[in-house]
């Protein structure tokens, strides 16, 4: 169970990794209570309020349940907000924690900043966009490579038969962007497992949350649906932003695209490009480039990378022409590369002394900046400002 080690070879420490994974997760605990009770609620928390009151929708599973059970048994909307997006985001969290502990001694202090401290990491803890529905795509993809590396191929087929079937619908029915930023990876993971049969046996896991996602890329939601929507949740008591997603109900993808090409200015694409490179290389050169050979050409010659990154980020690019929210479409192609990388251990850290901290460095440091998009997705304001400028606020709310 525990590594040991010959006599003379010094232990690697962990203590400081150890004090980090708490340190974060208790942050994690702070900034759920003060993003979901502070003034209003973030446009990340308004993705939880679609309903079905006026007529499937997308995006309105999980809001269903949330209205019914605030109007039959008389819960406060925000608690129950409060409840689902810390449950989603905890585990997240916990699962990246996991895998960085697992790897501790490969990563050391350094490359545990790296990862946990990388603003594609950060961008579901973050105040705008915590808990956001593609949290549950990485949480049910990463207990796929879970169910891959453990399993025997018949209890592989079932249990993922049942967990991409059913919860996998379900993450559909919340977001459409499944079928793009998720069902991808998946598949190919798939096919890499399987040794017989895998067009049936795709068939057969992956009908239902396709269908679930065409359903609601078709449902799009309509004027009337969304005047419905505010109206209910406003007669419980919620007070909504002026800026929420059941605002967005209604757009088609020729307005999607109409707008994103109007309002997105080529400084502001290039500026994303930019900090994109910047904050994907450290991560992605932890887990690829060091423990594959010398050089990016080598890194981006192996199936592996193929696969499992080029493939699903290619599959992701409609979503970037469709919605200005580009740093959530990089985040899970990223996320879910990383992740499979470092469950199977796959990684090394850079000899260097002066590579290891310059990569960490350059992970914490584009924290600083915000890149795109209508929220504050990648930026220090968004993981430390906000929060205590909603926790001055309730001070003096307090005190009056």
């Amino acid at each position: 169970m525990f590594q040991e080690y010959p006599r003379g070879v010094q232990k690697p420490n962990t203590g400081g990794i150890r004090y980090l994974l708490v340190g974060m997760f208790l942050w994690l605990f702070a900034l759920q209570e003060l993003c979901l009770f502070g003034n209003t609620l973030s446009y990340g928390s308004t993705e939880w309020l679609i309903d079905y009151r006026a007529g499937f929708v997308r995006r309105g599973f999980f809001g269903e349940g949330l209205y019914l059970l605030a109007g039959s048994v008389g819960i406060s909307p925000r608690i129950e907000l409060f409840v689902l997006q810390s449950l989603i985001a905890t585990s997240y969290l916990i699962v990246m924690l996991l895998l960085v502990w697992k790897n501790r001694e490969k990563l050391g202090f350094m490359g545990s900043i790296v990862v946990l401290f990388n603003p594609v990491v950060l961008i579901f803890v973050t105040t705008d966009t915590i808990g956001l529905p593609e949290v549950l795509f990485v949480l049910i993809s990463i207990w796929h490579m879970y169910l891959a590396k453990k399993s025997s191929e018949t209890q592989y087929l079932f249990r993922t038969s049942l967990l991409l079937g059913i919860l996998g619908s379900i993450a559909a029915l919340q977001h459409e962007a499944f079928i793009f930023l998720a069902i991808p990876f998946n598949m190919l993971l798939t096919i890499r497992t399987l040794k017989t049969d895998r067009l049936q046996n795709l068939v057969k896991i992956y009908t239902l949350p396709i269908l679930a996602s065409l359903a609601c890329i078709v449902k799009n939601g309509t004027v009337g649906q969304r005047f419905a929507i505010n109206d209910g949740w406003t007669g419980l008591g919620l007070t909504l932003p002026s800026h929420t997603a059941i605002n967005y109900l209604g757009w088609t993808a020729i307005q999607g695209v109409t707008h994103t090409m109007t309002t997105d200015s080529p400084t502001k694409i290039l500026k994303f490009l930019f900090g994109a490179i910047c904050f994907v290389t450290p991560i992605l050169y932890l887990v690829g480039v060091s423990c594959q050979g010398r050089g990016v050409i080598r890194w981006l010659r192996l199936n592996e990378t193929k696969e499992l990154f080029l493939i699903p980020l290619a599959c992701s690019l409609p979503l970037f022409v469709l919605a200005s929210n580009w740093n959530r479409w990089l985040a899970d192609p990223v996320i879910l590369y990383a992740s499979w990388k470092l469950m199977n251990g796959a990684i090394r850290l850079p000899e260097n002394r002066l590579v290891r901290i310059g990569l960490a460095c350059v992970s914490v440091c584009f924290l600083l900046f915000r890149f795109c998009g209508p929220q504050d997705l990648i930026s220090m304001r968004a993981y430390l400002g906000g929060p205590i400028q909603q926790t001055l606020h309730w001070i003096h709310m307090s005190l009056k």
